[in-house]
């Protein structure tokens, strides 16, 4: 409204409303990061809980939780592949940085 009366201020209307939206496919992008990784947490879960079901003798469940127990004498890492970093070239990954 500040800007109305002034000719030579809608140059900042145009900022407010490209920095708007900017923020609004930012918040965007980080919900859609939340609900992914709640995906994957539920997924990674259910997984394990199948392990667990199946194992009709205990010797994963009574492993894991002796692991876990036993971790600060005995450390333990993870393995995994190192994969290429996939490149994202999605139209609103260039609108970002203009």
């Amino acid at each position: 409204d500040a800007t109305m009366t002034h000719d030579d201020l809608h140059f900042v209307d145009r900022l407010v409303v490209d920095l708007q939206s900017k923020l609004d496919r930012i918040i965007s992008w980080g919900q859609q990061s939340i609900d992914l990784w709640i995906g994957y947490d539920r997924h990674v879960h259910k997984s394990i809980r199948t392990a667990i079901d199946m194992d009709k003798n205990r010797v994963f469940a009574q492993r894991l939780r002796q692991s876990v127990q036993t971790y600060f004498d005995e450390p333990w890492a993870l393995t995994y592949a190192k994969a290429d970093r996939l490149m994202d070239m999605r139209d609103e990954e260039m609108a970002l940085r203009d």
